[in-house]
């Protein structure tokens, strides 16, 4: 199974991203089409890129779809499981509403939002507020943008940053660290 893949980006499409990676290949990666306007500096042509996939076969053929953080990810995988929701609805929900909107639909029961994203009818909607709501409604902590920063400025890959901080954001309570404290924390974990 191809979980993260990291290159650099040689092309864009609609909704879609070309990664090359080392020893020539190229893997064409399926993106909520959001990222290419609101995050659209994080895949101009040439930029280095770390995304976390999911392959499914569809028609006898592979195709790999990604998301810039796990939480997003494994939303994606959740959203594919109910009946009624395919992979094109999945991805209009995470491109629309984000993590933390679709969270906040599922937290206050909002039909009308989850409706309003292209592809979701009301049945649907239904369907997803009742083997959603109960289960998604806490997600883990994302680092802080300053914290991984300071990293990379030390020499450290985000693939290594990534996996420092899964590590301690299911041991410690993060959300009570300062800056500083998260980037010592880290350091430690990255040093091993």
């Amino acid at each position: 199974m191809i979980s993260l893949l990291e290159g650099k980006v040689l092309s864009r499409g609609i909704s879609s991203v070309l990664i090359g990676l080392k020893g020539g290949i190229g893997v064409t990666v399926n993106i909520p089409q959001s990222y290419l306007v609101e995050k659209k500096e994080l895949f101009l042509v040439g930029s280095e890129i770390v995304l976390h996939t999911h392959l499914k076969i569809k028609d006898d053929e592979p195709v790999v779809f990604g998301f810039l953080t796990l939480e997003e990810r494994d939303l994606f995988l959740r959203l594919i499981s109910i009946t009624g929701v395919g992979v094109k609805t999945a991805l209009s929900l995470l491109g629309n509403l984000g993590v933390e909107g679709l969270l906040k639909s599922l937290r206050e029961g909002d039909i009308i939002r989850l409706k309003s994203v292209s592809g979701v009818g009301e049945k649907t909607a239904k369907r997803i507020l009742l083997e959603l709501k109960g289960e998604l409604v806490k997600t883990p902590p994302i680092i802080p943008i300053e914290v991984e920063e300071a990293l990379i400025n030390m020499g450290f890959k985000k693939i290594e940053i990534m996996r420092a901080w899964q590590s301690i954001s299911e041991k410690l309570s993060v959300l009570k660290l300062d800056s500083e404290e998260l980037i010592k924390a880290l350091l430690r974990v990255l040093k091993r």
